[in-house]
């Protein structure tokens, strides 16, 4: 099959459009300097606006955007373009993703390519120097939500790859066109002893929030549950859901934006921060009340994270697994023309008692490591653990 075209590179009137729409955004709306304070964003800027410029391929110009926005450090910032993803982003059929040092396949549409596979090079070097080829493209808050990332911006990588594998054997894949997995709505199945388990794939729309609180709502309230979050990217906060689940006063999160006023922009002064802290909710009646373990891990992330921090704070939920991702807050989105997006990530949010969640993440409190072996074998450790906790 033909690869589909990355579309026309943009023009220099467009490009430079976009790069003066990126800093009036940046400058105006971003709320995580804190955490780049070395970064001469001015300098930046200007070698961005070079690069943009100087850019021969709609490719390279998209590469350009996203090694400014990388520079800031936020999981909540990004470029994309939708052309030169559906040209070079194409899908390998895999998914692999570091756990602990072993750089691990974690989904495979491959049955010579089995899960929990340890991958040590990529076309003969190692995999971390792959990755830190791409880093400086990857928009994140942590090095290791980075490395996370690496296989869904596909872009960055050669359309095919020889995988060196542990114990010598090697797998070449190639980009191409997969069949497309819908992601299954919420619904309780039943683990061992009969305890109910609850995934929950996504945020990404109210039908998955419908469907998680109706199966909630099937259940006896002292039923003790299990929601399984793994997977769980974000999507809208699911107030509704936390709702349902919390029997005890709870709060969200402390949360810093930037404001500034027409007067202010003119005088040349920079947007001040506003801290505003969500205020305590109640209980509501007949929320479920039996108890509750989530599974997480680096793979839960933005409004997934808005739900777990509650039930961190008052402990109403036992957290089982690995840190989650450490990203979240509203960005202040840009349709850039072309099928060009932006995203600005403008508000920053902490703990309620203003501990750093921006690249730190929500820790479990029963830490769980899932190993390739585990993989390979088809153990779940975390959720057994899960299960365990709310025996």
């Amino acid at each position: 099959m033909t690869a589909p075209s990355d579309g026309d590179t943009p023009s220099i009137k467009q490009r430079a459009a976009i790069a003066a729409r990126l800093r009036l955004a940046i400058e105006g709306s971003f709320a995580h300097w804190e955490a780049v304070p070395e970064l001469d964003f001015e300098s930046a800027f200007d070698a961005y606006l070079e690069e943009a410029l100087r850019a021969e391929t709609r490719l390279g110009f998209v590469l350009a955007s996203q090694r400014l926005v990388a520079q800031l450090r936020n999981g909540h910032t990004g470029f994309h373009d939708d052309r030169v993803m559906r040209r070079h982003g194409r899908s390998f059929g895999l998914m692999l993703r570091p756990l602990g040092e072993a750089w691990t396949v974690t989904i495979s549409r491959h049955a010579e390519l089995t899960l929990g596979s340890v991958v040590e090079t990529i076309d003969g070097a190692p995999v971390a120097e792959t990755f830190a080829r791409a880093r400086r493209f990857l928009a994140a808050s942590s090095d290791r939500a980075a490395a996370d990332s690496l296989f869904f911006r596909r872009h960055l990588l050669p359309d095919a790859l020889t995988l060196g594998l542990e114990g010598g054997a090697t797998f070449t894949v190639a980009k191409g066109e997969w069949p497309v997995v819908e992601v299954p709505l919420p619904a309780v199945r039943y683990g061992e002893r009969g305890v109910a388990v609850l995934a929950i794939a996504s945020f990404d729309g109210p039908r998955f929030e419908a469907a998680a609180v109706g199966a909630v709502r099937t259940l006896d309230r002292d039923a003790p549950l299990v929601i399984d979050l793994r997977g769980n990217g974000g999507g809208n906060t699911p107030l509704q859901l936390l709702a349902a689940l919390m029997d005890r006063p709870y709060r969200r999160w402390r949360s810093t934006v930037l404001s500034t006023t027409t007067l202010q922009r003119a005088l040349g002064e920079k947007p001040e921060p506003v801290i505003y802290q969500a205020p305590r909710h109640e209980p509501v009646a007949g929320a479920h009340r039996g108890r509750l373990a989530l599974v997480i891990d680096a793979t839960v992330g933005s409004a997934a994270e808005d739900f777990v921090m509650p039930f961190k704070d008052n402990g109403r939920a036992v957290l089982v697994g690995d840190t989650t991702a450490g990203s979240s807050g509203q960005p202040h989105r840009l349709d850039l023309g072309d099928r060009m997006l932006a995203w600005v990530g403008a508000k920053r949010e902490c703990f309620p008692d203003g501990s750093t969640f921006e690249g730190v993440g929500i820790a479990p409190d029963i830490r769980v490591i899932t190993t390739p072996e585990d993989l390979a074998c088809g153990r779940d450790p975390a959720l057994a653990a899960a299960l365990e906790a709310v025996r």
